[in-house]
């Protein structure tokens, strides 16, 4: 394990930040009904080819995620120092290993994300690991934003997503329809 001491300085700030965690929302960028609706309609080693890319992009977001985490190295707010005493070092997203440990990665139809599963909860039993993340990525009233997973996703490259996206399909077409696409 790494070691938890002061909070670095570098990283971007979270601008936008809802009111409310209940609230909180994914935004997915792009057209991902139409996406979905054409997905659906191909045969199904094409759909299977699309989850495997996806999949691909999520182990990689799931492990720089779960690298933040351990390096502290976000630029988030230093906790205060009766906190800092309590846990025992100074990493805000690290407590028990409880949210490192249960950060998955999901697949619903055919869409995969990262996340906390529904129903994950602390060690004790007694609150929600989705609200405790929901709470530290936006912040509360009481408490300062770290956010994490969505200046994780933004350090995903997009030539990189093109070229999983790339090859999962591809070697698809090539194998099973003799086609061969060519790609900008």
């Amino acid at each position: 394990m790494k070691n938890f001491g002061n909070n670095k300085t570098t990283g971007k700030a979270f601008k936008n930040r809802p009111s409310s965690v209940k609230g909180a929302q994914i935004k997915l960028e792009g057209d991902w009904g139409n996406m979905a609706r054409m997905m659906n309609t191909m045969p199904l080693d094409i759909r299977t080819s699309y989850i495997k890319a996806q999949t691909t992009m999520a182990k990689r977001l799931q492990k720089i995620i779960k690298e933040h985490i351990m390096d502290n190295d976000m630029g988030w707010k230093a906790l205060n120092k009766r906190t800092i005493s309590i846990k025992g070092h100074g990493n805000p997203w690290y407590d028990t290993g409880a949210i490192y440990n249960n950060i998955s990665i999901i697949t619903k139809g055919m869409k995969v994300f990262v996340g906390i599963p529904k129903g994950s909860s602390s060690y004790d039993g007694k609150r929600s690991l989705q609200s405790i993340a929901g709470a530290m990525e936006y912040g509360t009233g009481k408490m300062t934003a770290r956010p994490l997973f969505l200046p994780s996703s933004r350090e995903i490259d997009q030539r990189y997503m093109q070229r999983v996206f790339g090859q999962h399909l591809t070697f698809k077409l090539r194998r099973k329809y003799g086609i061969k696409p060519k790609y900008r």
